[in-house]
């Protein structure tokens, strides 16, 4: 399953994208015990599910999506975060209103803002 995924990352968190037509979107979080203490690993995981509340409505449907939280994303402050949590799920093209890439500009894909990658 792996291998169909699409993957990226930035200084405080790392994505992991698989495409799923006509499906509701699901989320997962992942720290590990390299970003600190379990008190640390749980306050990442609080704030990352935040940011999923937060951008869930303005999420394209369709994909599963499993955020990883790196070194340094638990002493980063929350604007910090939302900041780098914003710039990869645009990347990824998983937000409505992403910059397009690709498609052409009259297509339907880029009028809607999301991806099919």
């Amino acid at each position: 399953m792996q291998r169909h995924g699409r993957a990226d990352h930035n200084r405080l968190l790392a994505i992991r994208v698989w495409r799923r037509d006509g499906r509701p979107s699901r989320w997962g979080f992942t720290v590990s015990r390299r970003v600190g203490g379990a008190v640390a690993r749980n306050r990442l995981r609080r704030r990352m599910r935040a940011l999923a509340r937060r951008d869930n409505a303005a999420l394209c449907a369709g994909a599963d999506i499993v955020i990883s939280g790196r070194n340094g994303a638990a002493e980063a402050s929350f604007a910090e975060l939302s900041a780098a949590w914003e710039q990869l799920l645009r990347r990824a093209g998983l937000l409505n209103g992403s910059p397009r890439e690709r498609e052409p500009i009259g297509s339907p894909e880029a009028s809607s803002g999301c991806s099919s990658r």
